[in-house]
């Protein structure tokens, strides 16, 4: 909702409102661009992912228009960006906050396609990987729990996702 209201200048409370006039696809929109743009999404891409995902018919300036109030409404993430592609192209590895590294060796790669994907690894590691380290941790801890609780059964685990058999 908070993306929502920054992309297309609403108040919070109408993009909560389940209600209001393009709810569903202001919400998908900015669903897609909140996700796309944090690992490097361009406007093409977002024009794309749109009509493949959702079925939204975008041209390439509103796609451009939408990343754009996303980046104005949050002046950090492309600061955010730059940093983290500048770390792990400095280092050759990108970090998760706890400290697991994904090696990047294309990222000083000259073939743009290459380098390119590095980058997008190396902004997806402290996120995607931060929550894996943090979905192990809780793992661990469930499962030392588990003699005690001899009604809770794992069963599953996909991503951020637990999935239990429970009374």
């Amino acid at each position: 909702a908070a993306t929502t209201s920054v992309i297309f200048g609403v108040s919070y409370e109408e993009a909560v409102d389940k209600h209001s006039l393009n709810y569903k696809e202001r919400r998908t929109i900015a669903k897609n661009v909140n996700f796309g743009t944090f690992y490097g999404l361009f406007p093409r891409g977002l024009q794309k992912t749109l009509k493949f995902k959702a079925g939204i018919d975008k041209t390439v300036d509103e796609c451009a228009e939408i990343i754009d109030n996303l980046k104005q409404g949050y002046k950090r993430l492309s600061v955010w960006q730059e940093e983290t592609k500048a770390d792990a192209a400095r280092r050759i590895y990108a970090e998760t906050w706890l400290g697991r590294r994904r090696y990047l060796p294309d990222i000083a790669s000259n073939d743009w396609w290459k380098k390119s994907f590095a980058e997008r690894c190396a902004l997806n590691t402290p996120i995607q990987g931060t929550a894996a380290d943090i979905l192990k941790l809780a793992m661990a801890r469930i499962l030392s729990g588990l003699p005690e609780r001899r009604w809770l059964k794992p069963v599953l685990q996909i991503h951020d996702e637990l999935v239990f058999i429970i009374p």
